[in-house]
């Protein structure tokens, strides 16, 4: 998702000088993988790749040393190509036309305004994504490439590049394990916030290869909310302490990729994550997702809950308001504040990602493009009063400068979406801020932490009385260092220990893929209700916060109100989903033990066809099962695209038993709720 990055990291895009010009070489062609999903992400995402190629290295500037007459070029089948010319238009232009702009809801008194602010980005017309890009699809297995290359596809993602006898070849399948790592390393910090705080988790743009890209964290009441999802968003969270799974919503200011591209983490969540933005940034969403995964646009909300903003008001969300407002940029963007009622009145933080300087504005002004009464109104809501303020000051086209806020009335001004180090001048409008420090609007003068581990408790087991709920809770909240030991192999924990914040690591064992134990997880139960050493270390993968309880203590909780029995069920239907095909192990363990709890066994006796439900996805535990037709034996999931509804509907069956087979049995609907599930379970479809 930020390959450009990796190669600038490795050397392999370098500065140079041509006639007097200063930019960039890099690459000039991309092989796009044949599936757009590997380990619950996109790929395929090409966006900043070809913007490198258009304006970086100059192919799309007339009168550039690097415009030799060639165009970026896409490789690869011809869907999947497409699908990213698809995705690139939507990432330049956003809404199109102005009949999609009205659709999604842009006031028609607004409507001149916005339209002639589009096409005065792009130059005065809304080009074809094939003008800019040039397109070889891989057909019947090979491909002609220029400067005499030729292209063999030799099986699914993989390919032989073949020049003057000379021969590379490419997998872009990855092993398990193996997954996208991110372009900068951060060191781990404990997130310390307060009852309304910002934690800033991003200042750099999308070429800064040291840097994550413009974002922040706003934590209200406990409650977790990221503004922007920039490439690499969950190896930031986890360097904080925060498992994805904490993330209770994400608020989108525009979906260029440097702010979006980070959105299938959020999806890989175990629970549907709040997806905040107005109508016209909604329908770019949707429409770009679309593309890039060949779906229609209604398929984003079976993973997220959407929650439509309504601009130039402020919406309440439980206490939390936000006011968001058109801002100028080349596809549709919001500028965020955010305020919480206290003592004296409110506090707030103001959002200003991918705005425009003054100077380009104004040069904007025209029959033909805006009127000086809209830019005035952009500029009285860019200076809009707030106790912290983050502004883009990236300068150029499409960004903003620090000098347009010298005499902004806000209290404190941090410039972000920067390249390099503040200027001079610059530090005397406002500030820079380093990863992961917290701004604290309202400090928390309760114990936030005990409340959240009550919370996760009552979810992860429910049906103990109150009073053994109490007595449970009674025990320390404790830290942990990354990498510091929870249960040592062959150990019987006398202690549990209930993760609150953070994510434990556990080897895997019998080369099956370990569970996930984030918040809620109970370290350690497995070992004690089983009375069996740990096969296995726990470790903390980073700063974790954990409620220690009395094993003894737990189990006659369970005891007294009778359901030890069923906790011992659960945790063996839980074992079967992570040791097995099913992937489980992409779940966190509290959501795991819902599906463990749903799961019935059942029997299916040698007869010659079955009959499945719909809406229910079977797991073959043993045994032989076939497709009646066509005699293709099936060993593992059966009737995936039936309860995933953004899969190609494909009716499966008739099945027929040639010996008798145990199945494990899941409803649908409960699968559907986990979009870390969905992702990954359409990633086996497409396999096999």
């Amino acid at each position: 998702m930020d390959i450009i990055k990796h190669l600038m990291r490795k050397g392999l895009v370098k500065k140079i000088v041509d006639d007097g010009v200063e930019f960039e070489t890099g690459p000039n062609a991309i092989l796009l993988s044949d599936v757009q999903i590997q380990q619950g992400r996109f790929w395929n995402l090409a966006e900043f790749p070809v913007l490198h190629m258009l304006y970086r290295q100059g192919m799309a500037i007339p009168k550039h040393p690097g415009n030799t007459g060639r165009k970026p070029l896409l490789i690869g089948l011809s869907d999947r190509a497409e699908g990213v010319i698809s995705y690139i238009h939507r990432g330049t232009y956003g809404l199109v036309n102005k009949k999609e702009m009205a659709e999604a809801g842009v006031p028609e008194r607004d409507m001149d305004d916005l339209w002639g602010l589009k096409l005065k980005f792009a130059s005065g017309a809304i080009k074809s994504p094939h003008e800019l890009i040039d397109v070889i699809p891989v057909v019947d297995g090979s491909a002609g490439l220029p400067d005499g290359v030729s292209l063999e596809r030799l099986g699914p993602n993989r390919y032989r590049f073949t020049k003057k006898g000379q021969q590379a070849e490419i997998d872009m399948n990855l092993g398990f394990g193996e997954d996208w790592t991110a372009s900068y390393t951060l060191n781990a910090t404990r997130n310390e916030v307060g009852y309304f705080s910002i934690t800033h988790i991003g200042e750099g743009n999308g070429w800064n290869p040291e840097r994550p890209c413009m974002g922040s964290m706003i934590t209200y009441r406990g409650h977790r909310y990221l503004i922007d999802a920039g490439p690499g968003i969950d190896y930031s969270l986890d360097v904080l302490g925060i498992d994805v799974s904490e993330i209770d919503g994400v608020f989108v200011t525009h979906v260029h990729d440097d702010h979006f591209a980070g959105l299938t983490s959020l999806l890989r969540g175990d629970r549907k994550r709040k997806l905040f933005a107005t109508g016209p940034v909604l329908a770019t969403v949707r429409l770009k997702c679309a593309a890039i995964l060949e779906r229609e646009p209604d398929f984003l909300d079976h993973l997220v809950e959407i929650v439509l903003l309504e601009e130039d008001v402020w919406n309440d969300i439980g206490g939390l308001e936000v006011r968001p407002t058109t801002s100028p940029h080349p596809l549709e963007t919001t500028i965020m504040f955010f305020r919480v009622l206290w003592e004296g009145g409110y506090r707030s933080y103001a959002h200003l990602a991918d705005i425009i300087s003054k100077k380009v504005l104004t040069s904007f002004i025209a029959p033909d493009g805006i009127t000086e009464k809209f830019r005035d109104r952009v500029f009285d809501e860019y200076h809009r009063m707030a106790d912290v303020k983050k502004i883009d000051a990236g300068r150029g086209l499409i960004h903003g400068a620090a000098e347009d806020f010298t005499d902004d009335p806000s209290t404190r001004l941090i410039l972000s979406h920067t390249e390099g180090p503040l200027s001079e001048e610059e530090k005397d409008v406002g500030a820079s801020v380093s990863f992961g420090q917290v701004d604290i609007l309202i400090p928390d003068r309760g114990d936030r932490l005990r409340e959240q581990a009550k919370m996760l408790l009552l979810q992860s087991v429910s049906g103990m009385a109150g009073e053994d709920t109490d007595r449970l809770l009674n025990g320390t909240v404790e830290s942990f260092q990354p990498g510091s030991p929870l249960v040592k192999k062959g150990a019987i924990p006398e202690h549990l220990l209930l993760v609150i914040t953070g994510t434990v690591d556990v080897i895997a064992v019998d080369s099956h893929a370990a569970p996930r134990f984030a918040a809620g997880s109970l370290i350690g139960e497995v070992e004690f209700l089983n009375r069996t050493p740990a096969r296995t270390s726990y470790r903390s993968r980073n700063h974790v916060r954990a409620l220690r309880i009395p094993a003894d203590i737990y189990v006659h909780a369970l005891r007294k109100a009778k359901i030890l029995d069923q906790r011992v069920t659960t945790l063996e239907n839980r074992e079967i989903l992570t040791q097995g095909v099913f992937p489980g192990h992409v779940v966190s363990c509290p959501r795991l033990d819902d599906l463990a709890r749903a799961l019935v066994r059942e029997t299916w006796k040698k007869r010659k066809n079955i009959k499945i439900d719909p809406d229910t996805l079977y797991i073959v535990l043993d045994g032989s099962i076939h497709h009646a037709q066509n005699e293709a034996p099936i060993s593992g999931i059966i009737n995936v695209a039936g309860v995933i509804p953004f899969l190609d509907d494909d009716e499966p069956g008739p099945f027929k038993v040639e010996e008798s087979a145990t199945i494990a049995a899941l409803p649908g609907g409960l699968i559907r709720d986990i979009p870390v599930l969905c992702w990954t379970l359409a990633e086996f479809a497409t396999i096999s």
